[in-house]
């Protein structure tokens, strides 16, 4: 075929090609380099996935309220004001019947902290675990797409199955089972949108795939206002899983796998073929471009189930960067995913509540697209953590001190900030490290995001009564977080790497025997290319390079501008995190528990939410809590699960899919539940399934556009999140006089039809296709994604050489994680990434989950994240082009960390509208820097492992929203314990970030090896 390609290629032509033989990732970034539409569309159809993971993620906060009661008329010693609980059940009802939520329906309101946030908890455990169990798959078998599909459509399956709960420990399960799908929609998505693009868009087009996990979160309080008038909670997730599993439908025929995956997997002509379906050149360019890659990168890696994880923690380097990134994001999560569950505690509206933590997300993005363009990764990750802590801080002061407004504004600024920061966390995350272990990396960053998550709920639930014990421990956590970015080198404008070799040849270190193999194969190489040369002109011989090119450059050059098919790719893969949003955000309570029960009764009847479902308005705040730390704690061990499989067996394509099926799965089978134990539970696999969501979204969305485009495309992905987010409110508020299994099954559907969707319609990564050896399939994404003309395409391959990269690294299940942890520059990028994630993500989802404690309508506080979004995408576009990625990271976190502590201040002091505001303003920070970190993120690591890499930054974020439910329940009596916490945590985790390496520009590596080589250290020896 190459022969062919060269005789439609004139002698002129043949004459542009470089002196010197690029390498694999370079041809890569040729492709990838020029944003096309076909990228565009691919972004979009990645990032999708994000829209629903995100409705997931706070569909609690609607489902597990805490539902409005009055007392009976006849009544004569009951009072609104009293304590439900010490009121004599015969003398109180609920305003909309008892199966409004999962609280009314099984009688939940007097029940333990514990047990009113198992279901959220489980859900968040969930993810923990599927981010374990899946991860992998996007680096070995099932690559990033085809996880990407199956997170997806477990996702939404068991939300559709949640409806069917019968008591909160069947819902609990289901939850978890969702959470457990959901765990690798977040790294599939940022690993499919960071191997789609060229460098110069990496971070771009991850903040749009973050973006529409702000559209998940906003649409939820859309969606449950809608169906606020359904009598039960089940109308919610009824109205999120089916368009969810819609999408899984198309995902699954319209996104193309990583052609960077598909060169590791040793599929060369699917990654070929990928590559030319997304780049802008001409046939004739495309075969010069091809030419001119090594013909098969040596990718017999051991293609096991954990074989990413083993080299993520065989490899030094890979090992400290994936503690640094799992660190990170675990403080960023205690914020981020802290303050929307704890939006209850606040006092507001909870529609409202929920729309502005939503709306917030949104200017969240321009801003990433500015940082993550002119700010170096590690700092601005570490200043938007630092700010993050401070005003979650300060939230701990403002409960008592400032008015409402101040106490949600300071809750708002902190959740902004911390969004910011995990932005950023997880877009560093997947530059971190290469594409044999990104997808893995991707998820355990996730995980360790969610991980935090586990504890919110419970720290929510505490700080009802102490907001020391939630906001405080977010800002602290945070800020300790933080400093976890500085051992991480920077990414910004760095190649995607494509393999654990090409890495550690960038950083220098002694070479592997198998290089040997390459020189071999190098003069293979010059004869084929002299054989292909006496074929065409005399004209073309003297312009070919004289060194062949790296696959990484030819795809640059296939990728570099973006097209439709690019962009068609995005918003299909960004998807998945809208769903991925929606879950995490299904949560919220009021303290009755002074009045006999005889007294009153829940305005809605009791099935309105799980807490007066099972009667746990009066439980401990640990069980009350123990629904969203299950999600978050599934998100944890879903990230450790999964999170390889996007670097090894399944690739970033299979792994989005499988865990978007995953959470949407358990997220519907969590309508069964019958308890508050059995909800945890199925919280807990949906927070498993959707661990690897975010890191497949964003590397995805890396890996399929350029270098320019790369920032750009992955803000769209977050923005799909941010549209799940904001979507919630809305089905919440629709099915406010339905059961919560009706929020469920709202949820559900649409997550599980979307995985029908990213499985037939998703391509995957092109690059992890070179990684794994399928040069023809990555040649047929990237044809199938480049604008390049036909003439320019066959120059392209052209230039690219015959023989494959060396990537024959061990791909068994952990073999990414492997390579993560013996590499030691590896090892110090993803640590730090990791601090830097966990700080963020304490302030991103503990402003979420910490509405409540403004005292505003949690509708409207969780619209008001929401809506805040929605600016930060534009603001992002420009960040991600113009300031580089460390210094975006650290001052957006900074920023975060302050006004989260401010919003400790504002809780006594200051107007509610201030509270607001600084908590709107410390969100908004955190948002950037989140965007900031993913994209630099997927900057630092090559192809072999981004995908784990991602994985592993966005587990540091679940990590963090474990804690973040049990921080808002402790600063409901003091805002110490949540925003203090918060905002001490994003600012001492933001200084992490300066130990990276700045990533702006610089084109994808595939390799270790060719990562290694970048850095310029010493190769190791094998």
């Amino acid at each position: 075929s190459r022969d062919l390609l060269l005789h439609q290629s004139s002698a002129t032509e043949a004459s542009r090609l470089d002196d010197k033989t690029p390498t694999i990732d370079e041809v890569i970034e040729k492709f990838l380099g020029s944003f096309g539409w076909s990228q565009f569309l691919q972004c979009i159809l990645v990032s999708l996935a994000q829209l629903f993971d995100g409705q997931q993620v706070l569909i609690s906060v609607f489902a597990d309220a805490e539902p409005p009661w009055h007392c009976i008329e006849s009544s004569t010693n009951c009072s609104s004001n009293f304590d439900i609980c010490k009121i004599s059940s015969t003398e109180w009802a609920w305003d909309a019947g008892s199966s409004k939520t999962t609280i009314s329906e099984w009688s939940l309101q007097c029940a333990s902290p514990f047990i009113k946030a198992l279901p959220a908890s489980s859900f968040f455990m969930g993810s923990i675990i599927g981010g374990f169990t899946l991860a992998t798959l996007g680096d070995s078998s099932l690559g990033r797409k085809k996880l990407l599909f199956l997170s997806s459509i477990i996702m939404s399956l068991a939300s559709l199955a949640t409806i069917f709960s019968t008591n909160v420990w069947l819902y609990s399960a289901c939850r978890f089972i969702s959470g457990v799908g959901r765990a690798s929609i977040g790294s599939c998505v940022l690993v499919l949108l960071t191997e789609k693009v060229g460098k110069n868009w990496r971070g771009r087009i991850i903040v749009v795939g973050i973006l529409f996990i702000t559209i998940g979160y906003m649409s939820l309080p859309g969606i449950a206002y809608i169906t606020r008038g359904s009598s039960s909670w089940r109308s919610l997730y009824l109205c999120t899983s089916i368009p969810a599993i819609l999408y899984c439908i198309l995902l699954y025929f319209s996104v193309t796998e990583s052609p960077k995956w598909l060169l590791n997997q040793g599929r060369e002509e699917e990654a070929f073929a990928t590559l030319r379906g997304l780049a802008h050149h001409d046939d004739k360019s495309v075969s010069l471009y091809l030419l001119s890659m090594p013909q098969k990168q040596n990718s017999n890696l051991n293609n096991n189930f954990y074989s990413s994880f083993n080299i993520l923690l065989s490899e030094r380097w890979a090992l400290r960067r994936i503690l640094a990134v799992m660190v990170l994001c675990f403080g960023i999560g205690m914020v981020y995913y802290g303050m929307p569950l704890g939006v209850g505690n606040l006092g507001y509206n909870i529609y409202l509540s929920s729309l502005f933590h939503g709306l917030l997300e949104l200017p969240s993005y321009p801003f990433t697209f500015i940082v993550v363009d002119k700010w170096d990764r590690r700092g601005s990750i570490f200043w938007f953590c630092v700010l993050s802590g401070i005003l979650s801080l300060l939230c701990v002061y403002s409960t008592s001190n400032f008015s409402e407004e101040i106490k949600v504004g300071l809750e708002l600024g902190s959740f902004f900030c911390a969004r910011m920061a995990c932005s950023l966390g997880l877009i560093y995350t997947t530059e971190l490290f290469p594409t044999s272990v990104r997808n893995t990396a991707t998820s355990m960053a996730r995980m360790a995001l969610v991980s935090s998550a586990v504890f919110s709920p419970a720290l929510i639930s505490a700080g009802k009564t102490n907001s020391l014990l939630s906001y405080g421990v977010f800002g602290i956590v945070i800020l300790l977080c933080s400093l976890c970015v500085y051992p991480l080198p920077e990414t910004r404008g760095a190649v995607l790497i494509g393999t654990i070799y090409e890495q550690e040849e960038k950083y220098g270190h002694e070479d592997h025997s198998n290089h040997k193999s390459i020189i071999s194969q190098s003069s293979l190489m010059a004869e084929t290319r002299d054989l292909l040369l006496h074929q065409s002109s005399a004209t073309e011989a003297s312009r070919l390079d004289d060194n062949t090119p790296t696959i990484d450059e030819v795809i640059e050059k296939f990728l570099g501008s973006f097209g439709w098919s690019q962009f068609l790719q995005c918003i299909l893969v960004s998807l998945a995190l809208l769903f991925d949003a929606q879950q995490v955000s299904l949560v919220s309570n009021s303290d009755i528990c002074k009045i006999s029960k005889s007294e009153w009764d829940w305005d809605a009847g009791s099935s309105k939410t799980i807490i007066s479902e099972w009667s746990l308005q009066c439980a401990s705040p640990f069980t009350k809590a123990f629904p969203a730390s299950s999600f978050f704690m599934g998100s944890i061990i879903g990230g450790f699960t999964l999170a390889t499989l996007g670097d090894s067996s399944l690739g970033r394509k299979k792994l989005l899919f499988l865990s978007l099926m995953i959470m949407s799965l358990a997220s519907l089978t969590t309508i069964f539940s019958t308890n508050v134990w059995l909800y945890s539970a199925f919280r807990f696999i949906s927070g498993v399934g959707r661990a690897s969501l975010g890191s497949c979204v964003l590397v995805l969305l890396t890996e399929k556009v350029g270098k320019n485009w790369r920032g750009r495309i992955g803000v769209m992905g977050f923005l799909f999140g941010t549209i799940g987010y904001m979507s919630l409110p809305g089905i919440a508020y629709i099915n406010k006089s339905s059961s919560w299994r009706s929020l469920y099954l709202c949820t559900s559907i649409p997550a599980i039809l979307y995985c029908v969707l990213l499985y037939f319609s998703v391509t995957e990564s092109p690059k992890w296709l070179f990684n794994q050896g399928r040069e023809e399939e990555a040649f047929g994404i990237l044809k199938g994604l480049t604008s390049l003309d036909a003439k320019s395409r066959s120059l392209y391959l052209l230039s690219m050489p015959h023989q494959k990269q060396n990537t024959n690294f061990n791909n068994n299940f952990y073999s990414s994680f492997n390579i993560l942890l013996s590499k030691r520059w590896a090892l110090r990028r993803i640590l730090a990434v990791m601090v830097l994630c966990f700080g963020i993500g304490m302030v991103y989802f503990g402003m979420e989950l910490g509405v409540g404690n403004l005292g505003y309508n949690i509708y409207l506080s969780s619209l008001f994240n929401a809506i805040l979004e929605l600016p930060s995408y534009p603001i992002t576009f420009i960040v991600v082009d113009k300031w580089n990625r460390r210094g975006s990271i650290f001052w957006f976190s900074v920023l975060s960390g302050i006004f989260s502590i401010l919003c400790v201040y504002s809780t006594g002091n200051f107007h509610e509208e201030i509270k607001v505001g600084l908590e709107l303003g410390s969100f908004f920070c955190a948002r950037m820097a989140c965007s900031l970190i993913l994209i630099h993120t997927t900057e630092l690591f090559p192809t072999a492992v981004r995908n784990s890499a991602t994985s592993i930054a966005r587990q540091a974020f679940a990590l963090s929203a474990v804690f973040s439910p049990a921080l808002i329940s402790v600063g409901k009596t003091s805002s110490l314990l949540s925003y203090g916490v918060f905002g001490i945590v994003i600012l001492t985790c933001s200084l992490f970030v300066y130990p990276l390496p700045e990533t702006r520009g610089a084109i994808l590596n595939g390799t270790i090896y060719g990562r290694e080589e970048n850095i310029g250290q010493e190769d190791h020896a094998v």
